[in-house]
């Protein structure tokens, strides 16, 4: 048997000198018979010192490879979501006119039809930023986004980058932010009618008599409102009937878990409060504070400030609680309130930033308008209007003419607001800032074409719509 013996040199180690016998073996061809056939063409290189071990041969020119896989395909731009919960991915081609989704991408062969009436949501790529710091909310709760042109008794004027310059039916307007004084992130106001943009998880919650209502006693129940959360925000929540307690949280991670699984998050009671942190399903307790007062009713202001983890509540005009909370999540995508006990909330609004009392306004009145000026002041109003760059606003004490840089917004008065109807086959398209409700006509490569109970038929550029959300009343 041939033994190696590592004091003699040798230019392949045992084991490559036996694989090279071998390939010789097998191409050389045996005595007297006919030369072997190679397996393809073999190019003899010249010989190159590479100082000796194993030469490996070095790409033959410049921008060749060794790698001849083919290149990964692009992410898919769209999403479709079917009622049935079927996910399918590519691009978007078209929505007609009769009620058909095309989607191709190349992992179809052909393209792949779907009836928008098994349509849950379409998620579109975005690109088109809307410009414009004015912020109509409607009393539906949609949102429109641009820059207020105009105030009449019969309609406001908004120009907006992704619809162009609209008339919306002034009876239906519930508020104008003007640029970033009294900015919102979420709000709802119950006295609508409509529970959006919160929607019940678990438990009995429903919108009647002006109030978000929970009527059942000793089950957990649940609403929670998609909002992405990575700076400081104020939840405030208008407390019309509390019997026991309510949990108001933020920076939820998931809506499902009672708590949002992570999240931080102030329980509420007549007495008590408690600031505590949910980690992975699991509540610690931070604070434990007797407010001293027997609370049925109450504006509830609760901030939280991920960057340097500190939480503030007040209650009405009192700061009555300011605490680190530690350890609690960075990020979220849900806020949410829950309760075991009967409550009634009659607002929620949720801003930018650590807002106290003295900072932000409440709404309108049920019979007078409320101007809001720049510096926070609040004026009834029995009518207002804005042209030309200027308010005009009548009060019992005369009639002020008002640059727009003083004004911070209005409420309309909430006893001439116009019920939207509820329209069957309306969806609901949402930008990066704004969200509409309408019946879709079509989509094709630059615009969706609508046709709103407030703004009529109008078209909407494609690249500014995030997504599109089918069966509203499911």
């Amino acid at each position: 048997m041939y033994r190696w013996d590592p004091r003699i040199p040798c230019l392949f180690p045992p084991a490559l000198a036996a694989l090279a016998v071998l390939t010789v073996a097998l191409i050389t061809p045996v005595a007297g018979g006919p030369p072997l056939p190679l397996a393809g063409p073999v190019e003899i290189l010249p010989a190159q010192d590479n100082g000796g071990g194993i030469f490996v041969p070095k790409p033959r020119g410049a921008g060749e490879t060794l790698d001849d896989s083919p290149p990964e395909p692009e992410k898919p731009a769209h999403t479709v979501t079917t009622v049935e919960g079927d996910r399918l991915s590519g691009t978007v081609v078209e929505i007609d006119a009769a009620g058909r989704l095309r989607l191709t991408g190349p992992h179809y062969e052909g393209d792949v039809s779907v009836l928008t009436s098994h349509l849950n949501t379409v998620t579109l790529k975005q690109s088109e930023k809307e410009s414009g710091s004015d912020r109509i909310l409607l009393q539906n709760g949609d949102v429109v986004t641009g820059k207020l042109i105009a105030i009449s008794g019969d309609e406001v004027v908004l120009q907006s980058t992704s619809v162009g310059t609209r008339n919306i039916d002034r009876r239906v307007v519930q508020s104008i932010s003007l640029g970033k004084d009294i900015g919102r992130l979420l709000e709802t106001d119950f006295r609508t009618g409509k529970m959006d943009p919160f929607a019940t998880v678990q438990g009995n919650w429903n919108v009647g008599g002006g109030r978000l209502r929970l009527t059942t006693h000793g089950q957990m129940a649940t609403v929670a409102a998609e909002l992405k959360q990575s700076e400081a925000v104020t939840m405030v929540a208008d407390l019309a009937s509390i019997q026991n307690g309510v949990n108001l949280i933020l920076f939820a991670g998931q809506k499902t878990h009672h708590y949002g699984q992570d999240s931080v998050m102030l329980q509420f009671q007549r007495y008590h409060c408690y600031l505590q942190v949910c980690q992975k399903g699991s509540v610690r307790n931070v604070k434990n504070l007797r407010h001293g007062r027997n609370i049925r009713k109450g504006v509830v202001r609760f901030a939280y400030d991920p960057e340097t983890q500190k939480a503030t509540v007040w209650l009405n005009d009192s700061l009555i609680l300011d605490q680190k909370a530690g350890n609690a999540p960075k990020t979220g995508k849900y806020v949410m309130i829950s309760s075991h006990y009967y409550t009634q909330i009659k607002s929620v609004r949720v801003l930018p930033g650590i807002v106290g009392p003295d900072a932000s306004v409440q709404g309108g009145e049920e019979e007078a308008n409320v101007v809001v000026f720049a510096n926070k002041d609040r004026m009834r109003s029995s009518e207002v209007t804005f042209a030309d760059g200027k308010f005009v606003v009548k009060t019992p004490f005369g009639v002020l003419p008002v640059p727009a840089e003083k004004i911070g917004g209005v409420y309309f008065r909430l006893d001439a607001m116009k019920k939207l109807p509820d329209r069957a086959g309306d969806v609901r398209v949402e930008t990066d800032r704004s969200r509409l409700t309408a019946r879709l006509v079509r989509l094709t490569d630059n615009y969706v074409e609508l046709d709103s109970a407030y703004m009529g038929q109008f078209k909407m550029l494609r690249d500014a719509i995030k997504s599109i959300r089918f069966r509203l009343g499911k």
